[in-house]
């Protein structure tokens, strides 16, 4: 991949800095190891960022750049960079080499905020209180998740006050044979991220992926397939609600969290890929 200008969209999931990028095969890829301060940093000035923002990066200066980048060394895997005007340190981890060829010497960003949508203002049941969201693919379907059509909302919807949401569990499945194991992976990941260092989670996300694909083998089905089951599993215990809307193209999209509380928070909406 050129190493000229590139662009990803971070935003918040589960309290992380994360972002997808299907170009390279990349969901949900976590930013640890003093990244997400030096991200708190860029995106201060930019309202509702941790919906999405646009950041930008070269291995060139380009104008008006925020912060450069020096490398300083490597670590488990990836490299750790200074911000020397702020006096901040951040690891990126091995997928940096999905963007450069070559680790660069020096990495130049800048955040910027995305194009909002409008808002829909037809009080109907999916865009009630919908905030302003970028468009985002899946890079696959999840075959597990049972789709958003009118007759499943309808069949599941729940309403407490003036807020209407659903339950994770009513869509993202998986096979309840396979709950037990399930469990004790995510177990595994949970209790691995409290015992190491962040700058050491890409190594811990790898030994879960080996240790996935030994599962999947075990259960005879496919690594992705048992990865997709172990994702909404995860959903299900971590975000038990689960918030579908209607954008005003026409297509669905959801948000996942853990309390009520946060439905009316400007929470990231992902788009189903049906």
């Amino acid at each position: 991949m050129s190493n000229s200008m590139l662009v990803i969209f971070p935003y918040q999931f589960a309290e992380n800095w994360v972002f997808d990028d299907q170009n390279v095969g990349l969901v949900k890829e976590m930013f640890v190891g003093g990244i997400p301060e030096i991200i708190d940093v860029l995106v201060a000035d930019i309202p509702d960022a941790a919906i999405s923002f646009k950041m930008l990066f070269s291995a060139q200066p380009f104008p008006q750049y925020q912060a450069e980048l020096s490398w300083l060394r490597e670590e488990c895997g990836g490299n750790w960079y200074e911000w020397r005007e702020r006096q901040m340190q951040g690891w990126l981890g091995p997928t940096l080499c999905r963007y450069f060829e070559v680790v660069p010497d020096k990495l130049y960003c800048k955040a910027e905020a995305v194009r909002k949508d409008a808002v829909n203002e037809d009080n109907s049941m999916y865009a009630s209180s919908t905030p302003a969201e970028p468009t985002v693919d899946l890079p696959a379907k999840n075959k597990y998740v049972i789709e958003p059509t009118v007759e499943n909302l309808e069949r599941y919807q729940r309403v407490e006050g003036t807020k209407t949401y659903w339950h994770t569990s009513d869509f993202f499945n998986y096979d309840r044979n396979l709950e037990a194991e399930l469990s004790d992976i995510l177990n595994a990941y949970t209790d691995a991220l409290e015992e190491f260092d962040e700058e050491c989670e890409r190594t811990i996300e790898l030994s879960i992926g080996r240790r996935i694909v030994k599962a999947a083998r075990k259960a005879g089905i496919s690594p992705q397939d048992y990865r997709d089951q172990f994702n909404n599993f995860g959903a299900v215990i971590w975000t038990p609600i689960c918030i579908w809307r209607e954008d005003e193209s026409g297509n669905m999209r959801y948000s996942l969290t853990n309390s009520l509380e946060s439905v009316d928070l400007r929470d990231r909406l992902i788009e189903y890929d049906e």
